[in-house]
């Protein structure tokens, strides 16, 4: 991160870049966030997980 404040640092150009490295940082962090819940939910509730069709499916014979 920034170690010490001087006019390089408060280069337009730079302030930009710190501005984007944070906004990718959060939504990285958002991302994962929703990923996590998404597998909890997915394990949580195994009668929703999404079918393929044409995959077999653990009842019976695989559909043709």
């Amino acid at each position: 991160m920034i170690s010490r404040l001087n006019a390089d640092n408060l280069n337009p150009l730079h302030l930009c870049m710190y501005a984007l490295t944070f906004l990718l940082m959060v939504v990285g962090v958002v991302q994962a966030i929703s990923a996590a819940v998404e597998a909890r939910d997915a394990v949580s509730k195994p009668e929703s997980a999404p079918t393929f069709p044409g995959r077999p499916t653990g009842k019976g014979l695989p559909s043709p």
